[in-house]
């Protein structure tokens, strides 16, 4: 048996999104259409030129989707604020870290519409693993609104089984 790399876990999870992003793209909108507004069947992908880890888009996100052929517009809020028309797309993708950890781009109505847009359909998919500056507070209300995520007081404990774990022989 040969032994497992830690690419092999990499590769499954980008495979699961470009399957997630693919089935988002294929899904018919299920809301009615409204004030005449034409929904969209690409994603839209925010990013923040000014963030320290805009490169992340560039180096591991961009790459998959210009090789799977997902089509995509790139909305950069240092420079264009989030409008309604966010709703309009099949899929929004938070393409990198630290989208706005500084809260100095998104205000709250941008918050609202990605919130109502996920709420009314529109596909999400969140590379931003910084939700929170200190661990008791949301660093971006959307994601409360979408997700329900609360914070508590930290907890500690110990004693933790997890029974169902397998084991595996990397002998030869």
């Amino acid at each position: 048996m040969k032994p497992r790399c830690a690419a092999d876990g990499v590769l499954f999870c980008v495979a699961m999104l470009v399957a997630c992003v693919l089935f988002s793209l294929s899904v018919a909108r299920s809301a009615a259409e409204s004030e005449g507004d034409a929904y969209r069947a690409d994603a839209v992908v925010i990013v923040n030129s000014a963030s320290a880890s805009f490169f992340d888009f560039q180096r591991y996100t961009q790459p998959y989707l210009d090789h799977f052929g997902i089509p995509y517009t790139v909305l950069d809020i240092r420079f264009s604020p989030v409008s309604a028309a966010i709703g309009n797309y099949a899929l929004i993708i938070i393409a990198h870290r630290q989208l706005d950890p500084a809260d100095a781009y998104l205000d709250v109505a941008e918050e609202g519409f990605l919130a109502r847009a996920v709420n009314s359909g529109t596909g999400l998919v969140n590379f931003d693993n910084d939700l929170s500056a200190n661990g008791t507070s949301s660093r971006y209300q959307f994601i409360t609104d979408v997700f329900g995520f609360g914070y508590s007081g930290t907890t500690s404990g110990s004693g933790i089984n997890f029974p169902w774990m397998y084991r595996y022989s990397t002998g030869r």
